[in-house]
């Protein structure tokens, strides 16, 4: 499970944090502080991930809007996305985690996984509103895969003599939570 770590962490201790934006950057207006709680979706394909979740899982980010430009704020670059007049909102990076270099000893070359953050939901209403930017609901989605020309086959599988600690049981995978946040004010404290 520690090797798991680097490509969890994000999403079970910050909110992502290091990958969706933290930085109260001029980019756009402050919709305001959002305190987040995400609820695993037991049904997702990457139950090492939903099994190291915490539950509730809690975390807080900011929402900024210039037009129909979105981004959400809880790391040190916000993500760019979409918020558009009716309150829709979506989010997308792809992120590449190396979870090990060439093991010449071992004859495993290195390991890359993609992770996809994805997430899509809804404001209350109109992103201009204060009833509007009051709340809003959706999907975060976490997929993985592994990058093109990577080798992970210790990484991906059942425990065996070739694979003593694998990550993933098998892999595209995704992990999947049902968001609902609370405005809690109108900019990041500092």
């Amino acid at each position: 499970m520690r090797a798991l770590l680097p490509l969890v962490l994000c999403s079970v201790t910050t909110g992502c944090a290091e990958y969706f934006g933290d930085k109260d950057r001029e980019m756009g207006e402050p919709l305001g502080v959002y305190s987040l709680q995400a609820n695993a979706d037991m049904t997702s394909t990457c139950t090492e991930i939903i099994n190291a979740t915490p539950r509730p899982w809690s975390f807080e980010i900011t929402l900024r809007r210039d037009g129909k430009k979105g981004y959400w704020v809880s790391g040190p670059e916000p993500i760019e996305g979409s918020i558009d007049e009716e309150g829709q909102l979506a989010f997308k990076q792809t992120i590449p985690v190396t979870v090990h270099g060439v093991d010449k000893a071992r004859g495993l070359g290195a390991c890359t996984i993609l992770r996809t953050d994805d997430f899509a939901g809804q404001l209350a209403g109109a992103p201009t509103t204060t009833e509007g930017k009051a709340s809003f609901t959706g999907t975060l989605r976490y997929s993985y895969q592994i990058a093109a020309g990577s080798d992970c086959r210790d990484v991906v599988g059942v425990p065996s003599e070739e694979r003593t600690s694998p990550l993933f049981a098998v892999l595209p995978c995704d992990a999947r939570f049902a968001v609902a946040a609370t405005r809690k004010g109108d900019v990041t404290p500092r």
